[in-house]
């Protein structure tokens, strides 16, 4: 039987780090403890909420499908199936869960997933080791574009905790165990940074993601005054704006158009950078991520997705 004690300052300790939507959520359940630990705070918060699970048609799918029906059963809550046909890629796997998701989620709700704080350690160093600019130091956003992560300040060992005091019937994903970048991030690399040079790695780096946020900010509110016009499939921003304010504001407003077109996910930095020499007058167009594609039209910057107008 659970330690009441501990399952009482357990609770009360991650609800006060959640961040609760104002809003109706439809959360994302892998079958998992961070997504159901997610739920689980949604509903003692108050929150409508339904779930949903995208099958991804991957070996373990229908195992992890039927963990998160025990789960929204057992917090009695409604979930909604998806099927997709992803690829092994974490990236593509990711964008067409996430357009799945967005299928799902109604117009009052927001698409609620269960982010840790490991997981913006994960995501941190992946950048890092990309070579990344501040967006990429800041790791993932606790909103953005309809997405919210209510448990980005928790941290993964207290989920799985919470989750078996709970008694939610979650199931261990053994992809999580595969070879791979994001898996040798959190297997390999973290325990070898820990044991051989900071044991507080993890607390470090979400403390430097915050910094970088904060100065950020500064940066997306000059951006806010680069005029931007979006249409169906088509946005255009003056060459003019997005040459007088900097490299790095420029950026910004460009990463925003080109989410907008093509969410959840900006260009990487390579593909910013072939923008930018579109924008400089070094290219008279460029292809980038998500099927986007960048020229001028006079004094114009357009970007367009493949269905959009030319």
């Amino acid at each position: 039987m659970a330690d009441q004690g501990r399952l009482r300052d357990l609770s009360e300790s991650v609800l006060s780090r959640v961040q609760s939507p104002e809003s109706a959520v439809l959360v994302a359940l892998s079958g998992g403890a961070d997504s159901a630990v997610c739920a689980w705070a949604m509903v003692q918060m108050g929150v409508t909420v339904r779930g949903t699970y995208v099958d991804h048609g991957w070996a373990h799918s229908s195992m992890m499908g039927e963990a998160a029906g025990k789960v929204a059963h057992h917090l009695d809550i409604d979930l909604e199936r998806r099927s997709v046909d992803a690829p092994r890629d974490e990236g593509g796997a990711r964008r067409l869960r996430y357009m799945a998701l967005t299928g799902v989620a109604r117009d009052e709700e927001l698409i609620a997933t269960g982010h840790t704080a490991d997981d913006q350690v994960e995501t941190v160093l992946a950048f890092i080791l990309r070579g990344t600019g501040p967006e990429g130091l800041m790791g993932i956003p606790r909103e953005r574009s309809g997405l919210v992560r209510p448990i980005i300040d928790v941290w993964r060992a207290e989920t799985r905790e919470l989750s078996a005091m709970l008694a939610l019937p979650v199931a261990d994903d053994p992809t999580n165990d595969e070879p791979g970048q994001r898996n040798d991030i959190r297997n390999i690399l973290i325990p070898h940074l820990e044991e051989t040079y900071n044991p507080a790695v993890k607390r470090a780096l979400v403390r430097m993601s915050g910094l970088v946020a904060e100065e950020h900010s500064l940066i997306a509110e000059m951006a806010d005054s680069v005029p931007v016009r979006v249409g169906e499939g088509m946005a255009t921003i003056p060459l003019s704006s997005l040459r007088s304010v900097g490299r790095a504001v420029a950026t910004e407003a460009i990463r925003r158009v080109c989410r907008r077109l093509n969410p959840p996910y900006g260009p990487d930095a390579d593909g910013i950078s072939r923008i930018l020499d579109v924008v400089e007058g070094a290219s008279a167009g460029a292809e980038v991520g998500g099927g986007l594609t960048v020229r001028t039209d006079r004094a114009l910057l357009t970007i367009s997705t493949r269905d959009g107008k030319h």
